[in-house]
């Protein structure tokens, strides 16, 4: 009789179990739906695209134990499947198709949030010659204050340059123009540009830093509600991108869009941006690619963006001596020119 009950009572926890897991699969697919379709279209949703995906997988610290307590293999295999959503879609793991590459030429872009150089220049520049690359992206780069503006100067002394708020630009390719476009934000913001000759086509770079969404000073903000805070950089967000996709719209050929976008690969802001450029680490990056922090680095928010270019390869650096880590693309300029698209 003992026996019995034992039997039915661990039948009924297995099926309590079984339904627990279900119900966080379903949790899963569609509150991860809804972060990715409608982030950034009411507050909470943002929030929730802004936070660490890998949290979505908390619960699986408790049900997998169960599972393999009660060796119930259905709910095994809910929690596996579970695991599998937090680790793809919801944290953006990516591996690379095989693809056939175009003969190009091959230009490596490095894109990296300095963070004002607090780090120090010496060790920036170390990192930077690290990757050899034939264009830099620098943001937090303050070039208006001399000791950064020595310190970039003395890196790239033969490099083409430019150079608009924050962010700094740097081609080993001789540039036939260089201009900014201010951003609609405050503190201000631009988009730093160079035209630059690559083999006798005409390549441009756009070099930006959007504003940021909040960080935990904004949580703590007694003079304003969270919401409110977080609706206002969103709008904030959303402009900036759509001032970056005219301004891309209206410049010919092959483009690189590259920087510290403050933007989760998710959502609408990113979703508007894929409709015009490819994301070089989607397209040829391995794993999640996150970029912040440097330290334990949770989100991907820095990005090589491109038009007319193949990605043939992406990755993150490691820590340095930043709080974001740089972003690494080898990208293909086709020797013949094709149509242009994301």
């Amino acid at each position: 009789m003992r026996r019995r009950r034992s039997k039915k009572g661990k039948s009924r926890a297995r099926r309590w179990l079984s339904a627990l897991c279900l119900a966080y699969l379903v949790l899963l697919t569609g509150g991860g739906a809804a972060v990715h379709l409608i982030a950034e279209s009411a507050w909470l949703t943002t929030v929730a695209l802004y936070l660490p995906q890998a949290l979505w997988g908390l619960p699986l610290a408790l049900l997998l134990p169960a599972a393999l307590l009660l060796r119930d293999r259905r709910s095994g295999g809910l929690c596996l499947l579970a695991g599998l959503v937090v680790a793809g879609p919801l944290m953006g793991f990516h591996a690379p198709w095989p693809r056939q590459l175009p003969p190009g030429t091959r230009l490596r872009v490095l894109a990296w949030n300095i963070h004002a150089g607090t780090g120090g220049m010496d060790r920036i520049a170390g990192e930077i010659r690290r990757w050899q690359p034939d264009v830099v992206i620098l943001t937090e780069a303050r070039p208006g204050a001399r000791a950064m503006r020595q310190s970039l100067a003395q890196l790239f002394p033969d490099w083409s340059r430019s150079e608009a708020e924050d962010v700094f630009l740097a081609s080993r390719s001789p540039a036939a123009a260089e201009a900014a476009t201010a951003l609609p934000s405050f503190p201000p913001r631009a988009i730093a540009q160079l035209r630059l000759r690559v083999n006798g086509r005409m390549v441009t770079v756009l070099g930006t830093h959007f504003v940021t969404a909040f960080r935990g000073d904004t949580l703590r903000h007694r003079s304003r509600r969270l919401p409110d805070v977080v609706r206002e950089t969103s709008a904030v967000r959303l402009r900036e991108a759509e001032v970056a996709r005219r301004l891309a719209a209206r410049l010919p050929g092959p483009l690189i869009l590259a920087g510290d976008l403050n933007t989760p690969p998710r959502g609408r802001i990113y979703g508007r941006l894929r409709t015009q450029f490819q994301d070089a680490f989607a397209t040829a990056g391995w794993g999640w690619g996150h970029t912040f922090s440097s330290r334990r680095p949770l989100l991907r928010i820095d990005y090589v963006l491109t038009r007319g270019l193949t990605p043939a390869g992406c990755w993150v650096g490691v820590r340095g001596p930043s709080d974001h880590r740089p972003v690494i693309a080898d990208l293909i300029l086709p020797d013949k020119p094709g149509p242009v698209s994301p």
